[in-house]
Order: structure tokens, then C-alpha cells, then sequence
């Protein structure tokens, strides 16, 4: 990650000139889930996601809530999409993360998630 007191820049390893500066604002207008935001020359959003997808969304999450989570799926161009929610844990960081580190993560949401990897090989 390269940055400065302006903003963060993210580089993407596999596309040198792609560049995200969060000095725009693109985070907070979400331009992302719009299909708005544009990387390089490129627009980008769902619909430029046309592989198969898994989302785990903690329901009691405000960082990534199924309200926001729910249209981007939909408007992606691939079927073969699903969305696991789990209602969260209570404790300190484990309201964003908690859905994959929490103490109940491993017995409910990992063996869903390694099912729909399995059935992907």
C-alpha cells in the first residue's frame, strides 16, 4: 500500500497502473456497488463480477450489512452466487471480523464456507 496524509492509494499486484486514492471519497459513495467506480480506464462494480461467489455477512455487521450486500450480489451477472448470514458475537472487534474469528465461527459459518469452496473444485 502506498499513501500519504492526502489518502490511502492501493495497488493491485496484478494491474500496476490500478489505483484507488480514498482522498475521492470513493469508499463513502460506495461507487463500487454503483458500478461507478472507474480504475485506470476501466469502470468497475458488480457487474464486472462473473465468477462464482460467496459472501459471509454478519447481520449485526455496519460495515458490510446484508442491506448493502444483498444488491450487489443481485446485480452481478454470474448465478452462481450465495450469501451466508450469521447474526454475529458479542465482544470487542468481533462485530466486522467476528463472522470468521469469533468462537462460534468455526462449528457454524466455516463449514459452509469450506462446503461451497469444496463444491467449486
Amino acid at each position: 500500500m502506498h499513501g500519504s496524509s492526502a489518502g490511502l492509494s492501493m495497488r493491485f499486484p496484478f494491474r500496476e497502473n490500478w489505483s484507488i486514492s480514498s482522498s475521492s471519497g470513493s469508499y463513502r459513495k460506495n461507487l463500487f456497488c454503483q458500478g461507478a467506480l472507474k480504475i485506470g480506464s476501466t469502470l468497475v462494480g458488480p457487474q464486472s463480477v462473473s465468477v462464482p461467489t460467496l459472501a459471509v455477512v454478519n447481520t449485526a455487521d455496519d460495515v458490510a450489512p446484508l442491506d448493502a450486500v444483498k444488491p450487489f450480489i443481485d446485480a452481478m451477472p454470474t448465478s452462481d452466487a450465495r450469501i451466508i448470514e450469521y447474526p454475529g458475537e458479542i465482544g470487542v472487534c468481533l462485530q466486522h471480523l467476528g463472522i470468521l474469528i469469533g468462537r462460534e465461527a468455526h462449528a457454524k459459518v466455516w463449514p459452509d464456507i469450506t462446503s461451497w469452496i469444496d463444491s467449486h473444485r
